[in-house]
């Protein structure tokens, strides 16, 4: 009989499938004779093209008895610790297993040698896939291979499966005293998966765990992972500390030549990593053996700017292209008029030519008109065909004169940045100060400075929300707070409906500049009930050593709102699930957000001290 054959692609196939099925019979008979029973029958019909096309049935029968013991002999079987159970080699002289009548010599012996063992962690994957996820979080371990372990993470993450592989590896780091190098690939496998399950807080605390491992190999690949991922944040100072632990840990260790050019390519630091590139192949081919990374070294400088380029990603086009329209757009005037009454200014009604702007804009680009009642089909659609709109822009400066485009332009911003805060911030710092001072130019030229601006007007709403972005984008950047301050104190005298909430936004500021009474003036003004600004008008009070209507205030805010006070007195609180479209009035979520936003206050005021006292 002729050996097997080559396996083609569709053979390799079949025999995957026939050992996704032996696992399962194998572990559930738990004896290798209705195994091999089942596999005669199963290699005919599931496999095949094992079979040589011309064979006879004693020979199919040979050949499956053989295929039978192979796959036995390598499959780790729960029942006996994920340790297969082999059978014995026949002897010579023995009758062969497959049950022709004769001697082993004289039948299987020389066939058996043409069937290449199958190693054990072939099967191990087949079996641990049918294991439920707390069976696999309870893993003998002691009897297992890491690097086994590892190898089926890494296939269950390319499958998409990142969260069997978590189950399976992290109770391999329970206790990381006993570990060595061989946990270094789970360990990588585990952190990948991490990544792949978007849990950040669990990869680095896995990291920083193994890197005060006792073993230090384990220790510096844990430092190496570290400091790629200060590198991915682009924190390169603690990147460089944490690189350099690790070389005084293992100055020796290989893997740093790609760590450290690396960081100086992130850096933007061409001289010095083409230096450092250069020593390090030197050295590696002194040593010899190392073949790959010299050539991944070389890779690296060679495509130093394209690596470049997609470490530090550029805003797209569009963007920059708005920046750039924004920058040459002409001086901000007044195409608008208000009819004021009282001390209502009115309406911001727009001129004869700044209306037909606005309606062409609408008609061509963003309207209603065109998209029906969906405005957001007409944003997302205004994004494949960016360069007409930027083109009939530039043909029509004065468009940038009008509050609801500049509105839609940040809505089209923030589409194009995407997740990048930085690109965000640099588009809406110049637009929103657009807007500021385009309402300023406005209201003094309709002599409408000290009149209110109500949201009850459709056309006042784009201004009104343009200035209280500007408050919030200058809170975001930190270094104007006090500018918001002023600027959310207008929006207060513009709309003293505060129809938009920034009352809230407002009294945090006030909070954090130490402005206790303009906090208690706020809230006493705006005559809001509601759990936040009950338990601040409490706060202030006491900053104001006020502390018997401070108890009073805080008694009555606790029979309103009772979660509030049991979430800032408790010692540690599990945060609730918060919903996106808002929190529930009372609920547990807005408890632990005013927890999480003004517990410091509570503590440093003396606040908390007071409300543990009337508990």
């Amino acid at each position: 009989m002729n050996d097997l054959p080559e396996m083609s692609p569709e053979t390799e196939q079949q025999l995957q499938h026939l050992l996704e099925l032996a696992a399962g019979v194998a572990m559930q008979e738990g004896r290798f004779e209705p195994f091999a029973e089942w596999l005669l029958h199963h290699l005919t019909y599931d496999a095949p093209d094992l079979l040589p096309g011309q064979a006879s049935p004693s020979e199919r029968q040979q050949l499956s008895s053989l295929v039978a013991r192979q796959i036995w002999n390598a499959t780790p079987l729960p029942q006996n610790q994920f340790r297969p159970l082999p059978l014995p080699k026949p002897q010579r002289n023995d009758p062969c297993p497959c049950g022709s009548g004769r001697k082993f010599k004289q039948c299987c012996a020389e066939l058996e040698n043409a069937i290449p063992a199958m190693p054990v962690e072939s099967m191990l994957l087949h079996v641990l896939a049918r294991l439920t996820l707390k069976q696999l979080a309870n893993l003998p371990l002691k009897h297992l291979s890491l690097e086994a372990l590892a190898e089926i993470a890494e296939h269950w993450i390319e499958q998409g499966d990142a969260k069997r592989a978590v189950t399976m590896l992290e109770p391999v780091f329970v206790d990381i005293s006993q570990l060595d190098e061989r946990a270094e690939w789970a360990f990588d496998m585990l952190a990948d998966a991490y990544m792949d399950l978007d849990k950040p807080k669990k990869r680095v605390q896995l990291v920083e765990k193994l890197m005060a491992a006792p073993n230090l190999w384990l220790r510096s690949a844990a430092m190496h992972r570290r400091a790629t991922m200060y590198a991915d944040d682009s924190d390169f100072a603690a990147a460089w500390q944490v690189f350099k632990e690790a070389q005084r840990l293992q100055p020796d260790n290989v893997s740093l030549a790609h760590l450290e050019v690396l960081l100086l390519i992130c850096e933007n630091r061409r001289e010095e990593a083409e230096s450092r590139a250069t020593f390090w192949v030197a050295r590696l081919k002194r040593m010899g053996g190392y073949d790959d990374l010299i050539n991944q070294l070389q890779r690296m400088i060679a495509s130093y700017d394209a690596i470049q380029h997609e470490l530090s990603p550029q805003p797209p086009v569009e963007l920059n292209q708005l920046k750039t329209l924004l920058a040459e757009a002409p001086p901000v005037t007044s195409l608008y008029t208000l009819q004021a009454a009282d001390d209502d200014a009115g309406e911001l009604t727009p001129s004869a030519t700044l209306a037909q702007l606005e309606t062409t804009w609408g008609q061509r680009f963003f309207g209603e008109e065109k998209f029906g009642v969906d405005p957001e089909e007409a944003l997302f659609d205004a994004l494949n065909h960016a360069d007409e709109w930027l083109g009939w822009l530039q043909a029509n400066p004065d468009a940038l004169l009008s509050f609801t485009i500049l509105e839609q332009l940040a809505d089209v911003g923030m589409l194009l940045a995407g997740e990048d805060e930085s690109w965000l911030a640099d588009f809406m710092a110049p637009l929103s100060a657009r807007c500021e001072a385009l309402l300023r130019v406005v209201l003094a030229a309709n002599q409408a400075e000290h009149h209110t601006l109500l949201w009850g007007h459709l056309n006042n709403r784009p201004a009104l929300r343009a200035l209280q972005n500007r408050a919030w984008l200058l809170v975001e950047q930190g270094a104007g707070l006090n500018q918001a301050t002023s600027l959310l104190e207008w929006l207060l005298q513009l709309n003293p409906g505060d129809n938009q909430g920034a009352r809230f936004m407002l009294a945090r500021l006030y909070l954090g500049q130490g402005e206790s009474q303009k906090l208690l003036e706020l809230i006493e003004r705006s005559q809001d009930d509601g759990a936040e600004m009950m338990y601040h008008r409490a706060l202030a009070l006491v900053l104001l050593q006020r502390e018997k209507e401070a108890e009073n205030t805080l008694q009555a805010a606790a029979m309103a709102w009772p979660e509030v006070l049991k979430f800032l007195l408790a010692d540690k609180v599990r945060k609730p699930k918060i919903d996106e479209f808002g929190v529930t009035p009372g609920g547990k979520d807005e408890a632990w957000l005013y927890r999480d936003s003004f517990l410091p206050f509570w503590k440093q005021s003396g606040a908390l001290a007071l409300a543990a006292r009337l508990t």
